[in-house]
This record gives C-alpha cells, sequence and structure tokens, in this order.
C-alpha cells in the first residue's frame, strides 16, 4: 500500500540510504532535500510510504504565483516497478492544482524513457528539447585570460541581468534547469538553487575584475562519459565577449586528475551549440535534456 505524505526531518534518515541507489552519491537531492523541508515557503517535498517506510520522494518547486516546477523524483530501486513513481506524479499534480498554480513543468534526461512515460501518463507534454555535446578530456594548450571561480547569491543581480537580455534559446535552466521559466528576478528560491555545496557548482568567469558568464557546472558520473566528468548547462555569457576565449578558459578549470570530459546541455538554435562542434564537441544523438508542460 503507498502513501504520500509531505516529508520531514523524520524521514531523511531512510531518504539518505536510498539516494545514493536511485542516482549517485553526487545527486543534487542529497545535498537539497534537507533545505527543501527547512524553506517550505519555496516548494513542496512529498515521501511515498509503502508500510510506512519512505521509498520516494519528489519536490514542488514554486516558481511564481501561477507556476511550478516537478523536480528530484527519486524511487528506490528495490521498490521499483510498483507504480510509486506514477503515483508520485499524480499526487503532485493534485497538489500543485490544490495550490492555485496554473502550470506545471518538470524536466527530464533525453535518455530517460520510463520518465518521459511516466511524465506523459501524468498528463505532460514535451515543450522544448536540449541537445547534449560531449567532449572527452582533451583539451588545448593556451594561456587563460581570466578566471572562473565560484560564484554565490550575491552574483544573482548579474546573473539575472544576464539572463534578462538573452534569447529563451541560450541556456538549459537558468542557472540550473528552467531558464525561460524563472522570472528575471532574484528571488528566495533563486538564492537557495545559487548558495554553494560541498563541491561548486555555480560558477562564474571574471576578466578585468568584471564578471562576464556564468554557468552551472556539476561533477559526477556521466554515462556518456563511461566515467566521471562534468555536466555544464544554463551557461549565460556577455553577448559583448568572445564566448570562444571564455569557453577556453571554463575547460581549462574544469580538470581533475580523474575527470574523463565534459558533457554540455544546449538548444541547437543557441549560438553555443556551433561554437562546441567547432571545438570538437560531439552532438548525441538521443541524449541531452527535455522541458516538460502540463496546464492544470
Amino acid at each position: 500500500m503507498i502513501t504520500i505524505v509531505e516529508g520531514d526531518l523524520s524521514h531523511w534518515p531512510a531518504v539518505e540510504a536510498f539516494l545514493p541507489l536511485a542516482a549517485d552519491e553526487e545527486d543534487y537531492v542529497i545535498h537539497l532535500w534537507r533545505d527543501w523541508i527547512a524553506h517550505p515557503e519555496n516548494g513542496l517535498t512529498l515521501v511515498a510510504l509503502w508500510e510506512n517506510q519512505p521509498v520516494a520522494t519528489t519536490y514542488i518547486a514554486y516558481i511564481d504565483t501561477t507556476s511550478c516546477w516537478f523536480q528530484g523524483i527519486r524511487v528506490d530501486p528495490r521498490f521499483q516497478g510498483k507504480g510509486i513513481g506514477q503515483e508520485l506524479s499524480h499526487e503532485s499534480v493534485r497538489r500543485a492544482k490544490q495550490k492555485g498554480f496554473l502550470v506545471a513543468r518538470c524536466g527530464i534526461d533525453g535518455d530517460n524513457h520510463v520518465s518521459q512515460h511516466v511524465t506523459a501518463k501524468a498528463g505532460f507534454q514535451m515543450i522544448r528539447h536540449y541537445s547534449a555535446y560531449l567532449k572527452q578530456q582533451a583539451w588545448e594548450d593556451r594561456e587563460v585570460q581570466g578566471v572562473w571561480e565560484p560564484a554565490t547569491p550575491d552574483d544573482l543581480d548579474h546573473y539575472v541581468f544576464l539572463q534578462s537580455q538573452a534569447d529563451s534559446t541560450q541556456a538549459v535552466g537558468g542557472f540550473l534547469f528552467t531558464f525561460g521559466f524563472y522570472p528575471p528576478v532574484v528571488t528566495d528560491l533563486l538564492r537557495e538553487e545559487a548558495t554553494p555545496w560541498e563541491e561548486p557548482h555555480f560558477l562564474r568567469y571574471i576578466r578585468d575584475g568584471r564578471p562576464l558568464a556564468y554557468v552551472g557546472a556539476f561533477f559526477g558520473d556521466e554515462g556518456e562519459l563511461h566515467g566521471k566528468g562534468y555536466l555544464v548547462q544554463g551557461a549565460i555569457i556577455d553577448p559583448e565577449e568572445d564566448a570562444n576565449a571564455i569557453w577556453h578558459d571554463l575547460e581549462h578549470t574544469l580538470r581533475k586528475e580523474e575527470h574523463q570530459g565534459i558533457l554540455v546541455w544546449a538548444h541547437t538554435s543557441d549560438p553555443i551549440s556551433s561554437m562546441l562542434l567547432a571545438r570538437g564537441y560531439q552532438c548525441l544523438e538521443g541524449q541531452g535534456f527535455q522541458i516538460w508542460e502540463q496546464k492544470l
């Protein structure tokens, strides 16, 4: 019997135990789950119980007064195939309607056909696809012109300014996943997502004392790399600057001994896609990231 309840810290030991099984140890949900619980004004955490044992979780982020973002659905693999993910999706829709939201959106990996099927059955339609561009570790040896360093919530005013100047295809996720769906203002939710983790994930590019670009960069196991590497998304670059030179410096920064390469999500109509291909990145058929939407 499945019971779905609002999450609280009493569920954390069980959730913490199954999250690495459902994803990997670098999964962002592991870093953010307790923050979601601590800030209920920003969203709603749901937990699925099987015989009173937490076996799945998901999160509804409140983007603005009319829209919300479903994310972080994770099911203990020992309980998959029991319809738990479907139940969580339907309950998320019900809760979002109950709170008065008019639209719900979510993001799914391009090759995650199971989640796509569950999401479609829950009434969502895909509205945008971002392609995946892969480069194995083989960087050109050239002097850098600037510095990529960890950004903080204090950088968000400038980040949002650059975002407001950009076309909606120029990034996936604005900062994380929801570019074009966050309003171009600094909100508590955006500040929460920009707060540093143990591994820096929100980076800014500084040259001559000026911030010129931002990216989200997440280090972990990437199947397309057949090992560890960086997933880069949400790139926002000052349109007056040389994006190729800035990207070179990013590649120079994202190096680790165990690092196999870089995977980038970008819309095919974004000029950055042409730049990536020119820099030796391979566009991976069927990979990437999809935005799905349901009118509530």
